[in-house]
């Protein structure tokens, strides 16, 4: 199955006590990579929280931002400590630098960890809710990855097909005709050498028959084909399959570039051009695929 690496989920939980929202994001990567924006109290769930992750997704760079609303507002307890630290911290200020100003009450409430709401996450049911929520977002982040990739699936047939197409006509422009060659060598080598009814024609037929394998490129057409198959089995298994895909495309890439270096027939120069520029479509494509 074709899964993309990119895609989005999200998921909300809410009791009386709070309202948890999840959103993840998946972005392109070479390996399993998990960011974390959680609230500070939560920190301690976050080894959790990236594991779940990443065994839900193998790889690619996973985004998971959760949001946690009070939804009891009266059930935050002042950080008592936190406070004689801030009032005493702005005394200092005020004598060391001499500004007159004094914190209003919307400064002190505004200042980060005054209130404590550890009590209402910390409980075994909340924890259960808060990691429900972070799987649940997960779930919905493959179904669109599952959606994107019969998209990138339906794409890479179709391109597939493409090279299907070339390859036969590659195969037709190949089927050259033996003896024409021998002769259109022979007359060159004619051309060139005064004395070739000094040469010994054994020899001659050999080097001309070298010169003719030299030119053939149908091993490299049957490799190309096999190549083909394979890519197309690969797409269709159920396995995560975007690193092996990866090495055909390479595999292909070899067998198309020998083909160029070998062949003297502008057409089939031509089409190794087209096949090359479908090629690197699909390893674009593949960067996407799980």
């Amino acid at each position: 199955m074709i899964l993309s690496m990119t895609g989005f989920g999200k998921s909300e939980k809410t009791n009386n006590s709070f309202t948890i929202s999840v959103e993840v994001k998946s972005l392109n990567n070479r390996y399993i990579e998990v960011v974390t924006k959680i609230p500070y109290y939560i920190n301690q769930f976050d080894k959790e929280i990236i594991d779940i992750t990443k065994k839900k997704c193998l790889r690619g760079k996973i985004i998971l931002n959760i949001n946690i609303i009070n939804n009891k507002h009266n059930s935050l307890v002042l950080n008592k400590d936190k406070l004689k630290s801030i009032l005493s911290m702005a005394e200092d200020i005020k004598r060391n630098s001499k500004i007159e100003s004094n914190l209003s009450l919307s400064d002190i409430i505004s200042m980060p960890d005054l209130f404590d709401d550890k009590k209402i996450i910390n409980s075994t049911t909340n924890k259960k809710m808060l990691l429900a929520a972070v799987r649940e977002s997960l779930n919905d982040l493959n179904k669109f990855r599952i959606l994107e990739g019969k998209n990138i699936l339906k794409d890479l047939n179709k391109k597939i097909k493409q090279i299907d197409n070339i390859i036969k006509k590659i195969k037709k422009l190949a089927l050259t005709n033996t003896t024409k060659e021998f002769q259109i060598l022979t007359k060159k080598i004619k051309k060139i050498s005064k004395s070739i009814n000094n040469l010994d024609k054994d020899r001659l037929y050999q080097e001309i028959a070298i010169a003719i394998e030299k030119k053939d490129i149908n091993e490299e057409i049957i490799r190309l084909d096999s190549h083909v198959d394979l890519l197309k089995k690969s797409l269709n298994s159920k396995e995560h399959v975007g690193k092996k895909i990866n090495f055909i495309l390479q595999e292909m890439l070899r067998e198309i570039n020998t083909i160029g270096s070998k062949t003297d027939k502008i057409m089939v120069s031509h089409s190794v051009v087209s096949l090359k520029n479908i090629l690197e479509q699909i390893r674009e494509q593949v960067q996407n695929i799980l």
